[in-house]
């Protein structure tokens, strides 16, 4: 069953490069965090849509679901208040959202971007939610935020692809097969090294 599921996982990952194989040959990751008193599950996946659409809008990458590099959010309450409505009384809160380009093997930060949103709502919960919805996933400057990182990144790659493909054997030669196929295949086409990756986690 895991030799299935190695299997279907590589070629999942070859046929998303092959589709999108001109200059969407880049992926990222999404790493969300957990729920707390602030923000729950409803919140934090609508957010997670929108870092979706962030994303795909910069047309310069498309999203991964096995990939050692992420966008990760962190979000807190800056500012809550009730202000006169009329017959009920309005919340309005403000939310700092930064987001990062973060590779998980070795938790280097590529770029970051901040952002404050003020949403309003009948309590605080609904005026979170009322945030995150106004979040503009064409705003330029997340677009630029990507970009960015992915010159980075590349540059990384082309600076370290042998110690990179070097670290991956090694997790094969563990029987780390998952993470070692996850670091070849997270590897760009633009890469210079990315044939090279390609054929190992085909031998992995």
């Amino acid at each position: 069953m895991r030799t299935v599921f190695l299997i279907v996982f590589i070629c999942l990952n070859l046929c998303n490069s092959l589709a999108h194989a001109d200059n969407i040959n880049f992926t990222l990751g999404i790493s969300m965090p957990n729920p707390s008193d602030d923000f729950n599950d409803a919140q934090l996946k609508r957010l997670e849509d929108k870092i979706s659409q962030i994303i795909v809008n910069s047309q310069q990458a498309t999203v991964g679901y096995y990939n050692d590099f992420v966008v990760n959010p962190s979000i807190a309450i800056e500012e809550s208040a009730v202000v006169d409505g009329g017959l009920q009384g309005i919340t309005v809160t403000t939310i700092n959202i930064s987001f990062y380009v973060t590779q998980l093997s070795s938790n280097i930060v590529f770029n970051t971007v901040n952002k404050k949103i003020k949403g309003s709502g009948e309590n605080k919960s609904t005026a979170v939610s009322n945030a995150i919805n106004k979040l503009n996933t064409n705003d330029i400057v997340y677009g630029e935020f990507i970009a960015t990182a992915k010159v980075k990144i590349l540059r990384y790659y082309d600076e370290n692809c042998n110690a990179i493909i070097s670290t991956a054997l090694s997790m094969a030669a563990k029987k780390d097969y998952l993470p070692a196929i996850s670091m070849l295949q997270s590897i760009p086409s633009s890469a210079m090294c990315h044939d090279e990756a390609e054929r190992k986690s085909v031998e992995i």
